[in-house]
């Protein structure tokens, strides 16, 4: 389990120094994708966000209210992470921008190579906010 939150994304075997360094790998791993992601973002002129909370906190409802106020002035996109289902992604989509849907499964959070390869799915070209 994951300590932070307690998701399924990170399995330990009990063994303090062997899941320090198989944690440390991973999270090097992670670090490494993620400014590669950064790069991706500089070299297109993209600001990206990143907005967590809990469920039902209101996250989608501030995109859609976000994507209302700043359509007009701002090219927009967004990458909807989700345990189960692709609603969030569609509402989004229904507001005329480009969602990619990312299905977390256990996972209560995304790590860089979700990040990334939903990068892979939006023309960053046509994108200012994401």
């Amino acid at each position: 389990m994951c300590e932070t939150c307690g998701c399924s994304a990170t399995q330990t075997s009990g063994k303090d120094a062997e899941t320090v360094d198989v944690l440390g790998r991973l999270l090097d791993a992670n670090d490494r994708t993620a400014a590669h992601n950064r790069d991706h973002f500089d070299s297109h002129g993209v600001v990206a966000f990143n907005l967590m909370s809990s469920p039902g906190a209101g996250k989608t409802a501030l995109l859609e209210a976000t994507i209302d106020a700043l359509k007009a002035d701002f090219r927009m996109g967004v990458i909807e992470g989700d345990l189960e289902t692709d609603s969030d992604a569609r509402r989004i989509r229904a507001r005329g921008v480009p969602a990619v849907q990312i299905t977390t499964g256990g996972a209560c959070h995304l790590d860089a190579r979700m990040v990334h390869d939903a990068l892979h799915h939006l023309d960053l070209s046509q994108i200012e906010l994401l």
